[in-house]
């Protein structure tokens, strides 16, 4: 089965329950659709060691909302644009919440042959505004309130946290919303989230620190191998960005 991609640009910050959410319009640049309220609710799965948190590879079933399913997420990558994203996979929800095939597929390069087991909850409340220009979507602003709650031992945290995302990355002038977007939130008090993901705030840190190099060829050769496993996913399920990534590395 070939997955939905998405290529996802955005911006996250934290902030405080009590603030205000700034004026979402630039000053009219951009028309605000009447906001939407989802409940979602998502399980983070990953290897007992979380080798893919480590990577900066998420693999969740969430519900609620208008993208119900499996989803992967890849590391980020800079974009000859100047803009960082991460590439996106979905699948169709199962009922089952053992991970599906396809998903295990798509992450065998890292996980092999280890079991994938839940990790973390998120529940969140998110309020959620669509700003267009001319008529078409071009970023879409989440107010997040979100529990988190770690499997291993129950611990449970909640923060709230605005996050800005382009619909359309390669629309002229997306960048440059985001930008000014991000300094209204900036300037509402909002600050820039220091960690890449909820799953991040949610387990807490984790050792991804690279084992000391005993030579420079060591070095050289883990780079080399975190190259291949970049494209790996990809690779494995016939997608374009997959394959080119493997060919150049």
């Amino acid at each position: 089965m070939t997955p939905g991609t998405h290529w996802e640009v955005e911006s996250t910050f934290d902030v405080s329950t009590s603030a205000d959410v700034p004026d979402l319009t630039l000053g009219g640049d951009l028309d605000a659709r009447t906001e939407q309220v989802h409940h979602l609710s998502a399980t983070y799965y990953d290897a007992e060691d979380l080798r893919l948190t480590r990577a900066k590879i998420t693999v969740r079933r969430r519900t609620g909302g208008k993208d119900d399913g499996w989803h992967i997420k890849l590391p980020a990558v800079e974009t000859s644009a100047g803009s960082t994203g991460r590439t996106e996979l979905s699948f169709p929800l199962t009922d089952s919440t053992d991970v599906p095939d396809e998903v295990r597929t798509a992450v065998w390069g890292y996980a092999r042959r280890d079991e994938l087991i839940p990790i973390a909850r998120i529940d969140n409340e998110r309020h959620e505004t669509v700003l267009k220009r001319g008529g078409s979507p071009m970023v879409e602003f989440c107010d997040d309130h979100v529990q988190g709650t770690r499997l291993a031992d129950g611990a449970s945290i909640s923060w709230r946290e605005w996050e800005l995302e382009l619909v359309d990355s390669e629309r002229d002038g997306s960048v440059d919303v985001l930008s000014r977007l991000s300094a209204a939130c900036l300037g509402a008090g909002a600050t820039a989230s220091p960690l890449a993901s909820k799953l991040a705030k949610t387990i807490g840190p984790t050792d991804d620190a690279a084992p000391p190099a005993s030579s420079a060829v060591a070095s050289m050769l883990r780079a080399d191998v975190e190259k291949l496993l970049s494209g790996d996913a990809g690779a494995r399920l016939g997608l374009e960005v997959g394959i080119h990534a493997m060919r150049t590395s």
